[in-house]
């Protein structure tokens, strides 16, 4: 049975005018959301000051045009995936655990600082699924992370330069640790 059968016309119409403006809604959220992101970064010096222009209306400039092309680059990528659905949920869901990861260590860390115990116990149960579903993932999924994350090393490093600051030893184990992982999942691709 069709759906026009089952809602009519009218029902039909409705449901296609919600989808577009649904779309529009998500595209226009994502759109300004990485723009003002990327410009929150640039002002607290952990991306390059060019992310901080803004025209005279306000607007992040450059962190909207680097933004949509990032975007652009995903959505042409998705183009040439064999299942692009699942490769977009992967990338997404994979990269999410991470940053909760990080969230929860934060947490900890903060915590213990400031004998907060019981809000360490709260870190502690954000970290528990994070590594568990961390371990259920492919090696080259995880590996595949590091790469996706490579270029933000770089900016935040150029940005720590810029700004007169020095990486810190545990920032340099972190983004040699992310070329290597880098190195593997390349080699891993092609070779």
């Amino acid at each position: 049975m069709s759906c026009k059968k089952v809602i009519g016309p009218w029902g039909v119409i409705a449901i296609n005018s919600g989808i577009v403006i649904s779309t529009l809604g998500a595209w226009l959220a994502w759109t300004l959301l990485s723009g003002e992101t990327l410009l929150i970064l640039a002002k607290d010096e952990v991306l390059p000051k060019v992310f901080g222009k803004q025209n005279e209306h306000g607007a992040p400039e450059n962190a909207l045009i680097f933004g949509d092309i990032l975007q652009t680059f995903f959505l042409i990528s998705l183009y040439f995936m064999e299942d692009s659905y699942k490769y977009a949920y992967t990338i997404a869901t994979s990269a999410i655990f991470i940053v909760h990861l990080l969230v929860g260590l934060d947490q900890i860390k903060y915590s213990y600082e400031h004998e907060e115990y019981g809000n360490l116990l709260i870190g502690i149960g954000v970290i528990v699924p994070q590594i568990g579903a961390l371990l259920m993932f492919r090696y080259w999924q995880a590996l595949g992370l590091f790469v996706l994350y490579l270029p933000g090393l770089a900016l935040y490093a150029y940005a720590r330069k810029e700004h007169g600051k020095r990486l810190e030893i545990k920032e340099k184990v972190v983004i040699v640790l992310s070329v290597l992982a880098g190195i593997e999942i390349i080699s891993m691709a092609f070779f």
